[in-house]
């Protein structure tokens, strides 16, 4: 069973074509961050107040209106009152993704739904985080899918997949990359050497050594000529040319030229490049509007962001910081 990292949920990924981004805390009403005080985790505002005490060994963000809090070595959820609404009793625990939450308890791997039941088994399965309504299991060494009663709707044949997104999934075929739809078709045939995952309509792609990107129709809009490229969010992407790092938009247009070590998506108006010794938080223009030392940085949520240096806490969107972190 893959256990989501804690640091997993707040930090942004990089310009790789490694995963599919994490869709962290989306939708929630109440913003609320993990934090560390003195050994033990609790939440705060956006203001750095702490408004669910530190009295847990672990912690996550909230997905959901859940966060996953452990207890006496147990996995279990609280609401954003800070009130247990699922019992700390699994052996390892995952954020709630389309109100449902993959659990480990003994040799069992099942998920859960927000009132605590139990809906699928999905043991010795790999399975993994359910989105459009659907997730990936492996059995037999071949990838299929499930809906959310467990009912297998794509037979697993594939020797590779990720999680739907935007009506798709990445397949693989033949040591090549493709995209089927809901029904299992494919739309897409297998021909890229890596493929991401559909983010405001487009995919990047690997074609020849070189990133570009394709439409749900599966033609190339944006010619593969990039060293890497990260996912659109905001109508930007971060691409590399060269050694360095820079932004186009959805036609393909460098709007912020080539010009920094390294790059994440926009969120809020705003994305971490790396500037050298300091990492800078750009706005849209490509204008740096605060800095910080370098280290780890999460994408900006409800005016702030998580950073982890010789320090790790939050900082807002004036560069004040608003939280550190304490053993």
């Amino acid at each position: 069973m893959r256990r989501i990292k804690l640091a997993e949920v707040f930090l942004a990924l990089v310009v790789v074509l490694a995963a599919q981004p994490l869709r962290a805390a989306a939708g929630e009403t109440r913003a609320l961050f993990v934090v560390q005080k003195q050994g033990k985790y609790g939440f705060i505002d956006r203001t750095g107040k702490i408004v669910i005490e530190p009295c847990f060994e672990s912690a996550g963000d909230f997905f959901e209106g859940r966060a996953l809090v452990q207890v006496a070595g147990k996995w279990g959820y609280i609401d954003t009152t800070g009130k247990v609404v699922i019992k700390p009793r699994f052996d390892f625990a995952n954020p709630f993704y389309d109100g449902l939450a993959l659990v480990e308890k003994g040799k069992r791997e099942y998920f859960i739904n927000l009132d605590d039941k139990v809906v699928i088994d999905v043991s010795d399965q790999n399975a993994g985080f359910f989105h459009d309504g659907r997730t990936r299991i492996k059995k037999s060494g071949k990838i299929g899918f499930i809906d959310r009663t467990g009912k297998i709707v794509i037979q697993p044949r594939f020797d590779g997949g990720g999680g739907f997104s935007e009506g798709l999934a990445a397949v693989k075929e033949e040591g090549k990359w493709g995209f089927i739809n809901f029904q299992g078709v494919m739309v897409i045939p297998p021909q890229f050497e890596a493929i991401s995952f559909f983010a405001e309509g487009l995919a990047a792609v690997k074609l020849h050594g070189k990133y570009g990107f394709i439409d749900k129709a599966g033609k190339v809009v944006i010619e593969p000529q990039y060293g890497s490229a990260g996912d659109f969010s905001q109508g930007l992407a971060a691409v590399q040319s060269g050694d360095r790092y820079g932004y186009i938009d959805t036609q393909g247009r460098m709007v912020i030229p080539p010009q920094f070590l390294g790059a994440y998506a926009f969120s809020e108006g705003l994305a971490w490049v790396d500037l050298g010794e300091r990492l800078g938080a750009i706005d849209r223009s490509g204008k740096t509007v605060l800095t910080m030392p370098s280290g780890l940085p999460g994408q900006f949520r409800h005016g702030v962001a998580h950073f982890q240096n010789k320090q790790s806490g939050y900082i807002d969107r004036t560069g004040k910081i608003v939280w550190v972190d304490t053993d």
